[in-house]
């Protein structure tokens, strides 16, 4: 292959691989992104789900100690209505055997004040159940919310472990792409400095850089030696034709206040 074809052909290797490697680093830092969105969403719902499984816990302890003094109370309280039962049931016996009219009278009396009291005594046991079916609601409500959270942290799981396995992919892509790169560019360089080298451009001059340019018929343009790079003002140049032969010369031009 000629010299300035193979040139050109090292070149245009080197340019696809950095387009590659331009684009893998975009899809890697896309994927990037998406996992930090994933992996946010994760630990929110982890964070909202521990919240709540705290509170599910207080809640739960706080429920079993009301419903146990609650069941305290009851059981107290049932055993005062028993006793009140059997004081009314004695008196209505009494009551049955009674023939004065005021003493009947008065177990009467008697009769409706232990009913009345009966009452109350059963509304407070209707007060503390209605208050464990109210507080058993509530934290039925928790532990749903606690289900809800749950649910959202396992659905947001497998969004965070894909996307994760695509970050890591595009990683691989990556290092795969930058070392394609480096071996490219590596070639071309290397190539291009011998080229330099068998054209006769000083050694002081390819140490500092030298910038080529391959025309469509392949000759290529060698330029050094200018001023803060090879192309730049007051550079030197050599134009070299596809078969390698150098059919131009160019000195560098010394600039004003150039050492």
């Amino acid at each position: 292959m000629l010299p300035g074809k193979r040139l050109d052909v090292l070149m245009k290797a080197m340019n696809e691989s950095r387009q590659v490697k331009k684009d893998a680093y975009k899809e890697l830092k896309e994927a990037g992104n998406k996992l930090v969105t994933a992996r946010d969403s994760l630990n929110q719902a982890w964070y909202l789900e521990q919240g709540e499984y705290e509170k599910y816990l207080d809640d739960k302890e706080s429920f079993k100690r009301m419903r146990s003094l609650c069941g305290c109370n009851v059981k107290f309280i049932e055993g005062v209505l028993d006793n009140l039962l059997e004081m009314i049931e004695r008196l209505q016996e009494k009551l049955q055997k009674s023939e004065s009219r005021h003493l009947s009278s008065t177990l009467r009396i008697q009769i409706r004040e232990y009913e009345e009291e009966y009452s109350c005594y059963d509304q407070d046991i209707c007060h503390h159940n209605n208050m464990i079916i109210a507080a058993q609601a509530e934290l039925d409500k928790v532990l749903h919310t606690l289900r809800d959270y749950r649910g959202k942290r396992k659905e947001l799981k497998p969004i965070f472990d894909s996307a994760k396995e695509k970050r890591d992919d595009a990683q691989v892509e990556h290092k795969s792409a930058v070392l394609d790169y480096s071996n490219s560019a590596r070639k071309f360089a290397t190539y291009r400095n011998y080229l330099a080298e068998k054209i006769g451009i000083p050694s002081r001059y390819r140490r500092s850089g030298v910038f080529v340019e391959i025309r469509s018929d392949y000759s290529v343009m060698f330029y050094f030696g200018g001023k803060g790079g090879p192309k730049g003002e007051g550079c030197g140049y050599y134009v070299m034709n596809k078969k390698g032969k150098v059919i131009y010369r160019q000195r560098p031009v010394k600039l004003t206040g150039q050492g």
